[in-house]
């Protein structure tokens, strides 16, 4: 594998990488989202597992259809708990932090959380 230049990590661009979701009778595309963006829907010191920041994320990671936050957390009430869960998962995975987000020393970028 090459090493990576700084032009070329500059270059990247995680809005490029788009996924379909299958969500009941259809999809919904996404998209990765940035460091930067993970920031954002944490603000106010949302952590990971406040509906807030879940609606956040998936609102900024929704290509089609486009959703605002408020519209995302209208939708988690009522969906089937493995449609918003599919979702949430995927952002994850496509914004790569679903298996190297333990290593990560981004708060709230840490994978799923545990049981207790």
């Amino acid at each position: 594998m090459a090493r990576m230049t700084k032009q070329a990590l500059m270059k990247r661009d995680s809005k490029i990488s788009t996924r379909e979701v299958p969500v009941g009778d259809g999809d919904v595309l996404i998209r990765a989202v940035s460091r930067e963006e993970v920031v954002d829907a944490r603000e106010g010191g949302l952590e990971p597992t406040d509906s807030l920041y879940e609606a956040r994320l998936v609102s900024t990671a929704l290509v089609e259809p486009e959703m605002t936050p408020e519209e995302v957390m209208d939708w988690f009430k009522t969906a089937p708990a493995g449609d918003t869960v599919r979702v949430m998962n995927e952002v994850a995975s496509l914004s790569g932090m679903d298996k190297v987000s333990s290593k990560s020393g981004v708060a709230g970028v840490r994978g799923p959380r545990k049981r207790r």
